[in-house]
């Protein structure tokens, strides 16, 4: 699995290995999120046919440490701190930025919360696009996570864009 397809090539695709290439950012803005369905899918295959999943990034520090946390949390249901811990004892310097720890506690809430109402988001409005212009058809859904009414005014949503609310 490379998660940094902009930045590293799928080297060994034409020794038979399958790849996931994602064109994922390590950066605040990122929503690493969107993948995770993709990601658990993917291992899951990789699974059942008896192989092995190989992830990677650039420094193997925060995008592919995000992944195999969001496998182990749907997988496990492992909590991210423990999660992280267990990662950190085989990698020591595994650390997901803090937008990809924040999605990853709300991917944990959903999964496993005591309530969808624990997300303090209203009104709920996802995003349907492509995850990323190198990627065009990965179409992914995000929640966005900003409250779309403040006090008197409201923000606006892209009229080129497709909203769920």
């Amino acid at each position: 699995m490379n998660c940094a397809a902009d930045y590293s090539a799928d080297y060994h695709i034409d020794k038979g290995l399958k790849y996931l290439s994602l064109h994922l950012k390590d950066h605040v803005r990122e929503n690493i999120e969107s993948c995770f369905y993709d990601v658990i899918q993917f291992m899951e295959e990789a699974k059942k046919e008896g192989g092995r999943v190989y992830v990677h990034c650039v420094q193997g520090i925060s995008r592919s440490t995000t992944m195999c946390l969001c496998y182990m949390i749907y997988t496990q249901k492992m909590t991210l701190e423990d999660g992280l811990k267990l990662i950190r004892d085989k990698r020591q310097i595994a650390n997901p930025n803090m937008t990809f720890m924040a999605q990853l506690i709300w991917f944990h809430k959903r999964l496993f919360g005591p309530s969808i109402d624990s997300i303090p988001v209203n009104p709920r409005v996802f995003l349907v696009s492509s995850h990323q212009p190198e990627d065009p058809y990965r179409i992914s859904c995000r929640l966005l996570m900003e409250n779309m009414y403040q006090g008197e005014k409201s923000k606006m949503l892209d009229p080129r864009a497709v909203f769920i609310i």
